[in-house]
């Protein structure tokens, strides 16, 4: 076995019990996640490129192939070509380098440790896409929003669930404190 592996999964002293546990939930979160997407991404390439969008539900949901060199919005459609791809990877990386460290450091509740790994699984699948593509593969399409993909619905979806969790989380709203003045 590895070293690097070894000392995460056994034998070593570096890692104790409950880091490990950690890392492997992670895993049987997030392999699957951004399986997920890749795999839905290879389906929309291999049947979406160059046919008509198929109509799911006429006027609201289609499937339609589309190479995202951007990002969400065309936010840096203004940002020069030969830096888009670095910044967007740049990015990224420091994202899932983040969301990592946050997951395996911190014990975090359920429902807030669940958004970290759907944010974790978007950024990979996309980062991943335009690692191994130059591009990200996107598909589905709803009337009058952008075409998205797995990975951009599991980052939304994270998202808000991370929402959620600081409201429940957030503790009854504390008295004002008032100086009292003379």
């Amino acid at each position: 076995m590895p070293r690097l592996l070894s000392g995460i999964l056994g034998g070593a002293a570096c890692c104790d019990i409950t880091m490990r546990l950690r890392l492997l939930l992670l895993m049987f979160a997030v392999v699957p996640m951004v399986g997920c997407d890749h795999a839905t991404k290879y389906w929309a390439e291999s049947q979406l490129q160059g046919a008509d969008p198929i109509q799911v539900l006429p006027n609201v949901l289609s499937l339609t192939y589309v190479r995202n060199f951007d990002v969400a919005f065309h936010a840096l459609r203004h940002v020069p070509e030969a830096w888009k791809f670095w910044l967007i990877v740049g990015a990224g990386l420091l994202a899932i380098t983040f969301v990592t460290f946050l997951l395996l450091s911190r014990r975090l509740p359920l429902l807030e440790a669940s958004a970290y790994a759907l944010v974790l699984s978007g950024a990979i699948g996309n980062v991943s896409d335009r690692l191994l593509r130059g591009y990200v593969v996107d598909f589905i399409h709803l009337e009058y929003w952008p075409v998205f993909n797995v990975a951009d619905a599991w980052v939304v979806m994270g998202v808000v669930l991370l929402l959620v969790s600081a409201l429940i989380h957030r503790g009854p709203p504390q008295p004002a404190v008032s100086r009292a003045s003379g």
